[in-house]
């Protein structure tokens, strides 16, 4: 058997444990990525519009205004959708 197989005087998983081809904890635990918890708000402001924002606040989603509920909604919904982000409806359903 032994001459059918070159690498069987090496030892068994020999390839396997070797430290240059394992990955140390340290290197995986550096990809790990962290989780923050996002939601968007819609809140009403004082003039009828509605306002929704993500907070914790990311720079390439800014608080946007809306003049109606369905918009504001609607727009609150595709980032629920995208980024899997929770709704926090501060106005009750836009009454």
């Amino acid at each position: 058997m032994d001459s059918k197989n070159p690498r069987a005087g090496l030892g068994a998983g020999a390839g396997i444990s070797s430290g240059r081809d394992a990955f140390s904890i340290t290197s995986i635990q550096q990809k790990i990525p962290v989780i923050v918890d996002r939601h968007v708000v819609i809140g009403k402001g004082a003039d009828g519009t509605y306002l929704v924002t993500v907070s914790p606040s990311l720079p390439n989603h800014p608080p946007m205004i809306f003049n109606e509920y369905r918009r504001a909604r609607g727009y609150a919904g595709g980032l629920r959708l995208v980024h899997r982000w929770a709704i926090h409806d501060e106005t009750g359903g836009g009454k």
